[in-house]
């Protein structure tokens, strides 16, 4: 978190001359903007969102090929508007979600939003209690295209989420992948791996012995 905050401080002052100010490509501006809008976001922080998402919604025209780790401009705007209105009226989120959730999203339409776009959508569908949405937003994810980045966080969430969805079977094989992934830990994310490991233990003897309401094939 402190790191997190130190960067934001740092993106602030690289936004706000914005991009008349020639410190940086149009590109890589509404890419900063994008990221310390979802930082923002993440921290409960509204302030200023409102106008990045105008900024993102209506970019500056491209002046070179697009690089594949900055995401679209417009798409980034779209999933700050869904994740303010979660945020600031929940009750009207719902609607949003569903239809930013029924994009097909690609890297030449969405750029690098589609490797954790995933996982915002999926947080924001459990933060209005639509926990099965979430699990079917987290499952979203990218599969065989490029580095894998951010899998062992969609791993862990999506056992977590299909344990609470009944999925016994799919709770488990996201554990069980998360943990090869994490078979030697760095010390900062030992305890996240304990966690996982206690959880899948307690739903595999779940499914083993019973459990009123829970069975092995459930799904």
């Amino acid at each position: 978190t402190a790191a997190g905050s130190a960067a934001a401080r740092r993106l602030e002052t690289l936004t706000r001359g914005g991009i008349a100010a020639g410190t940086t490509t149009a590109e890589v501006h509404l890419s900063n903007i994008c990221t310390l809008g979802q930082w923002r976001l993440s921290q409960g922080d509204t302030a200023g969102v409102r106008a990045a998402i105008a900024t993102l919604r209506a970019p500056a025209p491209p002046t070179g090929p697009r690089s594949s780790l900055v995401a679209a401009p417009a798409l980034c705007g779209d999933l700050l508007d869904v994740w303010l209105v979660a945020l600031t009226r929940p009750g009207d989120a719902l609607a949003k979600l569903e239809s930013l959730d029924s994009l097909v999203l690609t890297h030449e339409v969405a750029g690098d939003a589609i490797m954790y776009a995933p996982l915002v959508m999926a947080s924001l569908f459990e933060r209005v209690g639509q926990s099965s949405r979430a699990l079917q937003a987290i499952r979203k994810r990218v599969y065989m295209t490029g580095w894998p980045r951010y899998l062992a966080t969609a791993l862990r969430r999506e056992g977590r989420l299909a344990a609470l969805a009944g999925d016994v079977v799919g709770a488990r094989e996201a554990r069980d992948r998360y943990l090869m992934l994490r078979a030697s830990p760095e010390r900062r994310v030992g305890p996240q791996v304990d966690s996982v490991r206690t959880d899948r233990a307690a739903v595999h003897s779940e499914a083993r012995y019973g459990k009123p309401g829970a069975r092995e094939g459930d799904a």
